[in-house]
């Protein structure tokens, strides 16, 4: 049975849940200059748990803590191919991002030492950055075959 937590400092707005695809009617809807700037935004948020999980993993020696640390070094690619693009376009984005999104009791010493509490958070933490890879994904992959449309007539 799959966790249905979420923590509402992580992005709620995606349409889906993982290992879902968006319907049709909700990508017609989309702009790519409001997708860029949202998913920016969304990225930076699940960076911010990423990288909280890592901390977490490094102090406490859990064997997994590499692999970890290069989905956050990924991640961190997929935030510069977003920001490229928001310049590009001369988008302005919204404000970075800041560390103290995540309410500290996510951050503290009791619950890294709770391994239930921590190994909770960190899969929501990584379910939902999964759903949000997969969302990034189809919704860029949406927009640019539109866009490729639009031009061949």
């Amino acid at each position: 049975m799959l966790i249905k937590k979420h923590y509402d400092w992580l992005p709620s707005s995606i349409p889906k849940e993982l290992g879902e695809t968006l319907n049709q009617e909700y990508l017609q809807t989309l702009d790519l200059d409001e997708e860029l700037v949202k998913t920016y935004e969304f990225m930076q948020l699940y960076a911010m748990g990423l990288e909280q999980m890592v901390w977490d993993q490094e102090i406490l020696g859990i064997k997994f803590a590499t692999d970890f640390k290069e989905c956050e070094f990924k991640l961190r690619s997929v935030l510069c191919e977003i920001q490229n693009a928001i310049m590009e376009r001369g988008i302005m984005p919204r404000p970075n991002v800041n560390r103290d999104r995540m309410p500290p009791e996510y951050r503290a010493d009791d619950l890294r030492r709770d391994t239930t509490c921590r190994i909770t958070r960190d899969w929501v933490i990584f379910r939902d950055y999964m759903n949000g890879l997969e969302y990034v994904k189809e919704v860029f992959a949406y927009l640019r075959s539109r866009y490729i449309q639009s031009n061949q007539i």
